[in-house]
């Protein structure tokens, strides 16, 4: 009988923790209040930029806090 090596073929068996996920989306929350906090000033050119990018930033950490909580769920649940 042959043997085979099972650990190549297994699944990794860490994923982030739902805690880890809402940390993120609570960070993701505060860039954003930080972004339209930028509004708040005079509205210039500039303030316009840095609260789009802001914005970008924020987007970015609610989609990575996305990805990370669908990795938290079994597959066969989606």
């Amino acid at each position: 009988m042959e043997n085979i090596d099972t650990q190549t073929t297994e699944q990794p068996t860490h994923r982030p923790t739902i805690n880890a996920c809402a940390e993120l989306f609570f960070e993701a929350d505060r860039l954003n209040e930080r972004a339209y906090a930028m509004l708040r000033e005079p509205v210039s050119t500039l303030s316009i930029h840095e609260f789009s990018e802001a914005k970008r930033r924020a987007e970015e950490m609610y989609q990575q806090a996305l990805r990370q909580w669908l990795c938290t769920q079994d597959t066969k649940d989606r």
